[in-house]
């Protein structure tokens, strides 16, 4: 798992950046929840022509999450995700698309 706990991130010398990154983990993949209703609602679709896939978080069509903290409905969970996914090498990019508007959640501005 990711995790940004060097003493070097600790205390007054964090900036706004690092702090970001790391409640996005600690409150995302790095929780004792580790986003599971995220994962059991995730929707992966292969891109006809393309050596690639959409990934349908919270499908309209899918069962609806149980809870929103685990869920993708929870920013931090969305960020820890995309920001996993983009870690690996053969994976060439990552971007969203088609994304709903949902009142209160707020990841499309914290990923601009």
């Amino acid at each position: 798992m990711f995790s940004l706990t060097s003493s070097t991130f600790d205390g007054a010398n964090t900036n706004d950046n690092v702090k970001f990154w790391r409640d996005s983990f600690k409150n995302g993949l790095e929780t004792e929840h580790a986003c599971s209703e995220m994962f059991s609602t995730l929707f992966v679709k292969p891109r006809a022509g393309y050596y690639s896939y959409d990934l349908v978080l919270n499908p309209l069509d899918g069962p609806p999450p149980k809870e929103y903290e685990s869920s993708a409905s929870n920013s931090a969970c969305a960020i820890s995700l995309v920001a996993a996914l983009s870690m690996h090498p053969y994976v060439l990019s990552v971007k969203a698309g088609n994304v709903p508007i949902y009142q209160g959640w707020n990841i499309i501005s914290k990923l601009n």
